[in-house]
């Protein structure tokens, strides 16, 4: 912890005035959830918490965290660290600090114990005009240095966007003016006509020129003479021959050169393609398990009706699903995703097939009664843990999260994964929505906006208190996370986009203690959501 040289009564000054500069030298903690209603409650460092503890000389004293806004639901916690003066006559929880708290460093040099209580004062006539003046000529000039920063950030977003845009139209132009690889072999095909009707033709022409021109010749010329001549013949033709085969073989090797390039622009198009999924969350809510079990999902269907089919299209895929009967049958662990450019993540790509399951009685869905199958294409990149703690705490790796926002910007469907057990972190959860619903409305059109989807998914159901609100998702969600639930709210009426909410268990609450009774939760409906624009009633009762 750094040292500060300053006197504590000017360590407040600066907090009330400009608090941002003490944030770089401060530790963060927070209240152990046990102890808030003790005299002397104990702080442990965490790096969302909501105080701030700082070393001046030889002592610690506690502040509470900048913008931190005191309501009905934290004032207990903040009473047992400070004296809260006049906080019946504050309408927004605003307030300034008079006297910082002193607590103990505790031998593990993690934790720190309250000593003696501070002072804050909410009412809005304090301090002084001339104080409350100067404090605001400070945050009128602070706000006008972010707001040019901000100007020149949403500057440099819309030329990489412009960039991006004029990088696509022109591959969209140049795939344009190529030939398609259908009517290239097509094409092809009709040059191997053409050479056997004039193969047919010179032959038919060469017999003709025999009956009736070197057939008289042999009655006026030698024997000698005519050999000859049938020889220049023959070797014409073979020359002409030669020729056309020569040009065929160079129509083989132009088609084996222009189909790599065909294959490149199909793989650009799936990168670029505004239907593919991203699945982000904090680490670790189970992102990767949850495309494992998606993957060997139809070993939880082998002894059932359910006829959907998930097939691996490509190596990432089908290693993945090798891993994942692993996890579900050994309890082996996944390894989690590096933190690296975005460009180099990999992409999972399957094709889920639901056949007609009517012949199930115990489950009539409905939704397939005009269709014998349906096939969803799942092309899916699952990002980091640590890049939502980016969004975060977006003063890290600012060049990588701009990265991975445009790549979010790109696609239309998007799975936000939460652990259901961490609604203590609703407010941090909350904080990096709000960054990422800004960042990304700055980098898509306004007519784009519309056309997200963001399936909210709360994994480990299997592990929660609370298994049967899985069936009054919406309810739960307002009780447990809402800031969460508040920040999408707004993010829903703002883009006039899609957002709906899902339960998920990747192991299931029966293939926790028995592995060949597994049956997850909430696997495919999210997805089919995302791809459809429909959530599908009898699916989800079927539990999938």
């Amino acid at each position: 912890m750094t040292k500060l040289n300053f006197a504590i009564a000017e360590i407040v000054d600066i907090y009330n005035f400009l608090p941002k500069v003490l944030a770089p030298k401060v530790v963060k903690v927070a209240v152990h959830p046990s102890q808030s209603n003790r005299d002397r409650p104990s702080l442990a460092e965490q790096k969302n918490g909501n105080y701030w503890i700082v070393l001046v000389e030889a002592n610690y004293w506690l502040l509470p965290q900048s913008g931190l806004r005191i309501n009905q639901f934290n004032l207990a916690t903040v009473k047992s660290l400070f004296d809260c003066q006049g906080y019946e006559l504050s309408e927004h929880g605003d307030f300034v600090l008079l006297e910082a708290a002193q607590v103990s460093g505790m031998p593990n040099g993690t934790e720190w114990r309250l000593e003696k209580k501070g002072v804050i004062n909410f009412d809005p006539n304090y301090p002084a005009d001339e104080l409350r003046s100067q404090q605001k000529q400070a945050q009128q000039e602070i706000d006008r240095l972010q707001s040019e920063l901000e100007e020149t950030r949403k500057q440099n977003n819309r030329l990489n966007a412009q960039v991006a845009e004029l990088a696509y139209n022109t591959l969209q132009k140049i795939r344009a003016d190529l030939v398609t690889r259908d009517e290239f072999i097509k094409q092809g095909r009709r040059v191997e006509t053409w050479e056997e009707k004039l193969n047919n033709t010179l032959n038919s022409l060469s017999e003709t020129i025999y009956n009736q021109v070197y057939k008289d010749l042999s009655q006026k010329f030698s024997k000698k003479l005519k050999d000859i001549e049938q020889k220049s013949t023959q070797e014409t033709l073979d020359k002409f021959e030669q020729s056309i085969s020569h040009q065929g073989e160079t129509i083989v090797e132009f088609s084996n050169q222009i189909h790599p390039i065909f294959d490149q622009l199909e793989r650009l198009d799936v990168d670029d393609f505004r239907g593919h999924i991203r699945l982000i969350g904090p680490r670790p809510s189970g992102k990767l398990t949850f495309l494992a079990a998606l993957l060997c999902l139809d070993r939880a269907l082998k002894n059932t009706n359910l006829m959907i089919n998930i097939v691996p299209r490509n190596d990432e895929s089908v290693r993945l699903k090798e891993q994942g009967n692993d996890l579900f049958l050994q309890r082996y662990l996944l390894s989690p995703l590096p933190v690296v450019s975005c460009c180099i993540l990999p992409i999972y790509d399957a094709l889920i097939e639901i056949n007609n399951l009517n012949k199930n009685k115990s489950m009539n869905l409905n939704f397939l009664n005009k269709k014998k199958s349906m096939k969803l294409d799942f092309v899916c990149k699952p990002y980091p843990g640590e890049i939502f703690e980016f969004f975060c705490d977006t003063q890290k790796y600012r060049d990588l999260i701009d990265e991975y926002l445009q790549d979010l910007a790109c696609v239309n469907h998007v799975i936000l994964m939460i652990d259901v057990l961490s609604s203590d972190k609703d407010n941090y959860y909350a904080e990096g929505l709000v960054f990422l619903e800004q960042s990304l409305r700055i980098r898509r059109t306004d007519s784009s906006l519309s056309s997200y989807r963001i399936a909210v998914v709360f994994s480990k159901f299997d592990l929660s208190h609370s298994w049967d609100d899985r069936n009054n998702l919406g309810q739960y969600v307002k009780c447990n996370y809402p800031q969460v639930k508040s920040v999408l709210d707004r993010w829903y009426n703002s883009w006039n986009c899609s957002i709906e909410y899902f339960a998920c268990s990747a192991y299931g609450r029966q293939g926790i203690a028995d592995p060949s009774q597994w049956k997850p939760l909430g696997l495919v409906s999210p997805i089919y959501w995302l791809l459809t624009g429909k959530r599908e009633k009898n699916l989800e009762k079927s539990g999938l």
